[in-house]
C-alpha cells in the first residue's frame, strides 16, 4: 500500500517540487543579471579552466571564500519563510491524498497475500495444484506468456483495445486453446486488468460456464459453446490461439485472433487508455507495469466507492450526477466502467457505508475549547465551561502567527 500511494502522490510531489525549483532557478537568475550589470568585465575576465567547475577543483576555485548563503543568491532574505511555507502546504495536501481512503474504510488488501489455510478454494487455486503436480523440467518447457505486457505486444493495440475493453465492462471473455498452459498465463495476464473483487475465472476446463458465474473463462476448442455466444458479440468475447503445428514450443509462433466480430470502442475509456500507456512502455518490467496497473486500480475503485455511497447510500439526486462526474473527473466511458466495478464491492462494505449514511453528522463549523477558570469562580467545586471557537477565526491567526 505504501507504494500504491507513492505512486498516486507521484504527479502531484514532482509537479510542485518542480515549481519551487524553478521558482529558486528564476531569483538565481535575476541574482546573476544584477552581478553581471554591476561588473559587466567579470565574465570575459574569468578563465574558462575557472568558469568550469567540478568536485576535483570545487575547494581550490574558492580559495577559502565563504560560499554565499541562499538569501544571498536569491537577494531574498525571505526564502526561507517561503519554503518553509511551501514544504507546510506540500505536506498538508499530501496528508489530505492520504486521508481520503478514510472516507471509503479500510485500504484495500486485494493484493496482499493470504496463507493457504485460509485461501478458499478455487478454480485459479485448482490450476496451479494442477501446475504444481507436473514435474518442474517438463513444465518450465510449456509456451506461455510471462505477463500482461507480453500479452500486450503479441496480440497487437487494435484487438487488445477490443479484448480489454469487453473484460474491463463486465463482458464475458473466453480464451480457447489447446495447451492449457497457454490458456491459463492469458486468463491469469488479463486478470489484472479488472479488480478481484469482479474477477471470476476458470482458467481451463472442458465444458462452458455461464457468464454470472465465470467471466474469465479459458476452454478447450473441442468445448462446446451456444450459439448466441458467437453472435452476440457486445456481451461476449471469444479469442483463439492457433499455431502452425500442434506441439509448437516456441511461443511467439501462437496467433491470437476472435471468430467473431470484435467490438472496438469508439472512444476508450480513461483507464483503459492509461493501461495502454504503461504496457507501450518498453523499459517497464512486467513487475513495475503491474504496479501501475494496480495504481490504477485504486484510483478508479475509489471513484467507485464514492458513487456508490453518494447514490446509492444517501439517495442523491439524479440531476446531481452529471456534476459530480464531472468534478471527478469521471467520462461517460468511465461511467460503464464503474458500474460494473461497484460490483466487486463486498456486502459488508456496503452495509457499513449504509450506517455511515445513517449516522448523524457533527457541525464543522465549531470547536470546543476549554475556557480559563476565572480568579472569581476558582472553587474546585465550579463546573468547567465551554465556548465555542470559530474555526475559520482561529486558522487566519495560526496563519498570521506563522507569516511573523
Amino acid at each position: 500500500m505504501d507504494r500504491i500511494s507513492l505512486l498516486q502522490s507521484w504527479p502531484f510531489l514532482t509537479r510542485s517540487s518542480r515549481s519551487l525549483v524553478s521558482l529558486l532557478q528564476e531569483q538565481a537568475e535575476r541574482t546573476y543579471g544584477v552581478d553581471q550589470a554591476e561588473r559587466p568585465q567579470r565574465a570575459a575576465r574569468l578563465n574558462p579552466s575557472e568558469v568550469a567547475i567540478n568536485p576535483g577543483n570545487f575547494r581550490r576555485q574558492r580559495r577559502g571564500k565563504a560560499m554565499r548563503s541562499l538569501p544571498e543568491l536569491t537577494l531574498d532574505n525571505g526564502v526561507f519563510h517561503v519554503l518553509h511555507e511551501h514544504f507546510t502546504h506540500l505536506l498538508q495536501l499530501g496528508g489530505n491524498q492520504m486521508s481520503e481512503t478514510l472516507l471509503e474504510g479500510a485500504p484495500s488488501c486485494y493484493y496482499q497475500d493470504i496463507p493457504a489455510d485460509e485461501a478458499p478454494s478455487s478454480p485459479t487455486q485448482n490450476s496451479e495444484e494442477r501446475d504444481n503436480e507436473r514435474p518442474k523440467s517438463t513444465a518450465s518447457y510449456f509456451p506461455r506468456f510471462t505477463g500482461i505486457a507480453h500479452l500486450f505486444n503479441a496480440v497487437g493495440k487494435p484487438l487488445f483495445r477490443s479484448l480489454a475493453h469487453s473484460l474491463i465492462i463486465g463482458n464475458q471473455v473466453i480464451v480457447r486453446g489447446y495447451h492449457d498452459f497457454l490458456v491459463t498465463s492469458v486468463i491469469r495476464a488479463l486478470a489484472v486488468l479488472i479488480p478481484p473483487g469482479c474477477c471470476k475465472s476458470i482458467e481451463f476446463s472442458q465444458t462452458y460456464t455461464e457468464p454470472w458465474n465465470c467471466n474469465l473463462l479459458g476452454l478447450h476448442p473441442d468445448a462446446s459453446l451456444p450459439d448466441h455466444v458467437l453472435t452476440s458479440s457486445e456481451s461476449y468475447f471469444v479469442v483463439d490461439i492457433l499455431a502452425a503445428k500442434m506441439n509448437e514450443m516456441n511461443v511467439e509462433k501462437y496467433k491470437i485472433i476472435t471468430p467473431t466480430q470484435a467490438t472496438t470502442p469508439v472512444k476508450p475509456s480513461s483507464y483503459l487508455l492509461l493501461v495502454e500507456h504503461i504496457l507501450q512502455e518498453v523499459d517497464l518490467v512486467e513487475e513495475v507495469a503491474v504496479d501501475l496497473i494496480r495504481n490504477q486500480h485504486e484510483r478508479l475503485m475509489t471513484k467507485a466507492k464514492v458513487l456508490y455511497k453518494l447514490f446509492r447510500t444517501e439517495s442523491r439526486s439524479a440531476t446531481q450526477l452529471p456534476a459530480m462526474m464531472e468534478k471527478f473527473r469521471i467520462t461517460p466511458e468511465d461511467d460503464v466502467v464503474l458500474k460494473f466495478w461497484m460490483t466487486a464491492l463486498s456486502s459488508e462494505y456496503k452495509a457499513h457505508l449504509k450506517e455511515l449514511s445513517a449516522l448523524p453528522t457533527p457541525s464543522s463549523t465549531t470547536l470546543y475549547d476549554r475556557s480559563r477558570r476565572s480568579s472569581a469562580d476558582s472553587s474546585p467545586g465550579t463546573p468547567v465551561s465551554f465556548q465555542p471557537v470559530n474555526v475559520e477565526r482561529s486558522r487566519t491567526r495560526k496563519i498570521s502567527l506563522v507569516n511573523r
